[in-house]
C-alpha cells in the first residue's frame, strides 16, 4: 500500500486490468542509507587569492556538492567565484543527498601592500628590525627574503639589503613591498684639538677647526641642540663638533674654546736716536719682549728684531698677551747724523787771565762741549776755572753727541811784573831801547804807553816819560812795571886855558880854572 515502508528486498508488482493480475514481475528494491549532513565550519577567504568553489572544504567531489542557496538549487562548481554569504554544502551516496550544512563563508578584503619608502639607518644606532618603517605590528610583517619565509622580529639587526614589508588583515596577506635598507657606518668622532682666539677677531663659528660644513656640524651644548653657524659669535667654554655622513652624525668631540682678549695698543712716543749709537731694535720703546712687538711696514709682516739696524721711518710696535696681537701703534723713529769730532787744536792760557771754559776754542755753545775727564761727565762751564790737563770737546746736534776730540791745555803761570829803577840818561849819549835796564830780551819788553800796544825796540830813541817794562815767559806776559825814564841835556864843553902849577905847591882840583868842574886825566 501507498503507506507501507520500503525496506531492502525483493518486490513483486504485477498489472491488473479488468480485474485481470499479470503475473508478478520480481523487482529487487534498495532502501539506500542517504549521508548526513557533512561536517564544515564557516569559512573565511582572502580577495587576493580569488577563491572559488575548489577552495571549499569539505572539497568539492562526487559526493559532496555546495550550494549558493538555501533551495539548493544554485550549485558551486570548482570555478565559481566565491563572495561573502551562507554557502549550503551536501553530501550524497548512492544517490542520496544529505541535508545541507549552512557554512558562512567570508572572503576577506585583501589589503593592499603598504606604503614603505627606502630606509637608511646609521650603524653608531644598532639598528633593528623595531625601527622599521611601518613598524612591526599585529598587521605589518617584515622579511628579509622575498620568498616571505624569513621573518624580521623587532630584534632582528639590519644589514644593507632589501627587506620586504607586508600587511595583514583577517588573516590576508597583502603583496611584499620591496624596501632597500642602507646601513651607514657612522663617521668617528672628528679630530679637533682646543683653539683660541683673540677678541678682536670676533671670532665666529667661520673660524671653528675642522670648518662648519656639510658634514661637519658644531653645537655649543652637550645635548647638541644648540647648532654653532658661521655667524655664531664664539665665547671661553666647550664646544661640540661631530662629522655627518648619509645623515649618520658621529658623537661628539669635546673642543675647549677660549677668546683670550685682546690688548690695547701700547703707548708709544716718537724716538729720536744718533747714527753713532748704530741704533737697533733692541733700542726701542717699549723693549722688544715675548709681548712687545715692533714691525717696519704697516702690514706688520717685517719684524724688527734686536738686531735690526733702525733707519728714519715710521715704524708699529703691537703688544701681544696669548696670542693676541693689539692694534699697531705708529711710532715715528729718527736717526739723526752724529756730527764728527769739532777740530781743537791744544790750547796755552796765562795764569794772569785767569781763564775759564769760556775761553776754550771752539767756544761753547749750544752744539759745543767741553768736559775735564775722558768719560765726559764733568762738564766744563763757562765759568770753570781751567787748568793744565786734558779736556775733551764734542760737538751735539739733534741731541746726537759726536765723539770726543782730546786736546791738551796749557795754563802757563803769568811771571810777576819785573823790577826796574828810575833811570837817567844824557842827550849826548843818544840813549835807546837798547838802554834800558832790565835789558830787552825775548822775555822782557818795554812800551812806551800804558796800553803796551808802542813797543820799545832797541833802536827806539828815549825820552824823558813813564816807559813800561814787562816778563814774558811761555807767552805769558806780567803786568807791567812804570819806569820813569829821564833823558838830560848833555851841556856843551866849557872854556878853560893851558895851566901850570909847580910839584911844590901839591896842586888839586881845587886849584883848577875854571872850578867846579869836572877833569880827567887820561891815561
Amino acid at each position: 500500500m501507498s503507506g507501507t515502508a520500503l525496506s531492502t528486498q525483493n518486490y513483486y508488482v504485477t498489472e491488473t486490468t479488468n480485474n485481470c493480475e499479470s503475473t508478478a514481475t520480481t523487482v529487487a528494491i534498495t532502501v539506500n542509507t542517504t549521508p548526513t549532513a557533512p561536517t564544515a565550519a564557516p569559512l573565511a577567504f582572502c580577495s587576493a587569492d580569488s577563491p572559488s568553489g575548489a577552495d571549499l572544504i569539505p572539497l568539492l567531489s562526487s559526493s559532496i556538492k555546495w550550494y549558493s542557496n538555501v533551495g539548493l538549487t544554485i550549485p558551486v562548481i570548482a570555478g565559481t567565484a566565491l563572495s561573502t554569504q551562507n554557502y549550503y554544502v551536501t553530501e550524497t551516496t548512492n544517490n542520496c543527498e544529505s541535508t545541507p550544512t549552512l557554512v558562512a563563508i567570508t572572503v576577506n578584503t585583501t589589503p593592499t601592500a603598504p606604503n614603505a619608502a627606502p630606509l637608511a639607518f646609521c650603524s653608531a644606532d644598532s639598528p633593528t628590525g623595531a625601527d622599521l618603517v611601518p613598524a612591526i605590528s599585529s598587521s605589518i610583517q617584515w622579511y628579509s627574503n622575498v620568498g616571505l619565509t624569513t621573518p624580521v622580529i623587532a630584534g632582528t639587526a639590519l644589514t644593507n639589503q632589501t627587506y620586504y614589508v607586508t600587511e595583514t588583515t583577517n588573516n590576508c596577506q597583502s603583496t611584499a613591498t620591496s624596501v632597500t635598507v642602507t646601513v651607514n657606518t657612522t663617521p668617528n668622532a672628528p679630530t679637533a684639538a682646543a683653539q683660541a682666539f683673540c677678541s678682536a677677531d670676533s671670532p665666529s663659528g667661520a673660524d671653528l677647526i675642522p670648518a662648519i660644513s656639510s658634514s661637519i656640524k658644531w653645537y655649543s651644548d652637550l645635548g647638541l641642540t644648540i647648532p654653532v653657524i658661521s655667524g655664531t659669535s664664539l665665547s671661553t667654554q666647550n664646544y661640540y663638533v661631530t662629522e655627518t655622513t648619509n645623515n649618520c652624525e658621529s658623537t661628539p668631540t669635546l673642543v675647549t674654546v677660549t677668546v683670550n682678549t685682546t690688548p690695547t695698543a701700547p703707548t708709544a712716543a716718537a724716538q729720536a736716536f744718533c747714527s753713532a749709537d748704530s741704533p737697533s731694535g733692541a733700542d726701542l720703546i717699549p723693549l722688544l719682549s715675548s709681548s712687545i712687538k715692533w714691525y717696519s711696514n704697516v702690514g706688520l709682516t717685517i719684524p724688527v728684531i734686536a738686531g735690526t739696524a733702525l733707519t728714519t721711518q715710521n715704524y708699529y710696535v703691537t703688544e701681544t698677551t696669548n696670542n693676541c696681537e693689539s692694534a699697531p701703534t705708529l711710532v715715528a723713529i729718527t736717526v739723526n747724523t752724529t756730527p764728527t769730532a769739532p777740530t781743537a787744536a791744544a790750547q796755552a792760557f796765562c795764569s794772569a787771565d785767569s781763564p775759564t771754559g769760556s775761553d776754550l776754542v771752539p767756544a761753547l755753545s749750544g752744539s759745543i762741549q767741553w768736559y775735564s775727564n775722558v768719560g765726559l761727565t764733568i762738564p766744563v762751564l763757562a765759568g770753570t776755572v781751567l787748568t793744565t790737563q786734558t779736556y775733551y770737546v764734542t760737538e751735539t746736534t739733534n741731541n746726537c753727541e759726536s765723539t770726543a776730540t782730546t786736546v791738551a791745555i796749557t795754563v802757563n803761570t803769568t811771571p810777576t811784573a819785573p823790577t826796574a829803577a828810575t833811570q837817567a840818561f844824557c842827550s849826548a849819549d843818544s840813549p835807546s831801547g837798547a838802554d834800558l835796564i832790565p835789558l830787552l830780551s825775548s822775555s822782557i819788553k818795554w812800551f812806551s804807553d800804558l796800553a803796551l800796544t808802542t813797543p820799545v825796540i832797541a833802536g827806539t830813541a828815549l825820552t824823558t816819560q813813564i816807559y813800561y817794562v814787562t816778563e814774558t815767559t811761555n807767552n805769558c806776559q806780567s803786568t807791567p812795571t812804570s819806569v820813569t825814564v829821564t833823558v838830560n841835556t848833555t851841556p856843551t864843553a866849557p872854556t878853560a886855558a893851558a895851566q901850570a902849577f909847580c910839584s911844590a905847591d901839591s896842586p888839586t882840583g881845587a886849584d883848577l880854572v875854571p872850578a867846579h868842574f869836572w877833569f880827567y886825566s887820561v891815561v
